[in-house]
């Protein structure tokens, strides 16, 4: 008799030691998930953010050297524009203009999905 109520408390640490463990392997799983979700989110709001930031630094450094705002600028605003400078510049202002539009397009995607496509696939 004694050796089955040993047995019976054997298997029951043992149950409650599997019971831990696995909560322990769910809170670490759900930790990694939610690691990766933040790293995602960083990783692809993180370039949508340089390219607002490059836009912007752009915008201003053409008007200061390519612009400037003066009767001397505009006089000399032909000649400068075709400048290495002022070419690097305004393709960066083109470029990161078109991103933050398809941007916009994206997030506006990805809103309209999640308020018509869900509601359709649960009906």
């Amino acid at each position: 008799m004694t050796n089955n109520i040993s047995a019976y408390y054997n298997d029951n640490d043992k149950h409650d030691y599997n019971h831990n463990h696995n909560d322990n392997n769910n809170e670490n799983n759900k930790l990694s998930l939610i690691k990766k979700i933040v790293l995602f989110c960083k990783n692809t709001f993180g370039i949508y953010l340089l390219w607002i930031l490059i836009h912007f630094i752009s915008v201003q450094l053409y008007v200061y050297f390519c612009t400037p705002f003066t009767l001397y600028g505009f006089l000399i605003s032909p000649f400068i524009s075709c400048a290495p400078h002022c070419k690097a510049l305004n393709w960066a202002i083109y470029n990161s203009s078109n991103i933050i539009e398809y941007m916009w397009v994206l997030i506006g995607s990805w809103i309209c999905s999640k308020l018509f496509i869900d509601k359709v696939i649960k009906l």
